[in-house]
């Protein structure tokens, strides 16, 4: 794949800052009888660290957007803007779910292990899905769906941010 669309920074922690990516001139016509599909990718990692001490266990998770792995081999538009932050958004709502099972049970390693391959199992069928219905956010009714469940639970409206309308 190719990294002609880069991103900006090095790995990225999700905050409610938004992110946007870097414009550059591009020559779109070298992807004409390119799958759309295979001109982009948005990769969010679930990090997650087990700090074990005498006395007490720590589990710290966060949500990372990785540039290394994510390209966009689109025009930058707002709306691609708004499609990317919906996805690194839904991913986190995902990290404060597993964070929230992790600190409400007393857990080994192996079992709080488990719970994390789960959630890496659950955002790869997010991604798929909302990859598939949002069509880069061509879709806008699909669009508006996730950005109301983004909404709901994080209290950011990307589409009223980028300024995106039916």
């Amino acid at each position: 794949s190719t990294f002609d669309q880069v991103f900006e920074y090095h790995y990225i922690p999700w905050s409610e800052e938004r992110l946007v990516m870097r414009q550059e001139e591009v020559d779109y016509s070298k992807y004409e009888g390119v799958m759309a599909v295979d001109r982009y990718n948005i990769e969010v990692q679930l990090y997650f660290d087990w700090n074990e001490t005498e006395d007490e266990i720590n589990v710290l998770t966060q949500t990372i957007f990785d540039p290394f792995k994510s390209y966009y081999n689109f025009p930058q538009t707002d709306l691609a803007s708004c499609f990317i932050n919906i996805y690194f958004d839904l991913v986190e709502i995902d990290r404060r779910e597993f964070q929230e099972e992790v600190e409400t049970g007393n857990y080994t390693k192996e079992e709080v292990v488990e719970m994390y391959n789960y959630h890496l199992e659950e955002i790869k069928k997010l991604k798929s899905n909302y990859f598939n219905e949002v069509e880069r956010g061509t879709r806008i009714q699909a669009l508006r769906k996730w950005n109301e469940v983004v909404k709901t639970e994080l209290g950011i409206d990307n589409m009223d941010l980028f300024q995106i309308k039916d």
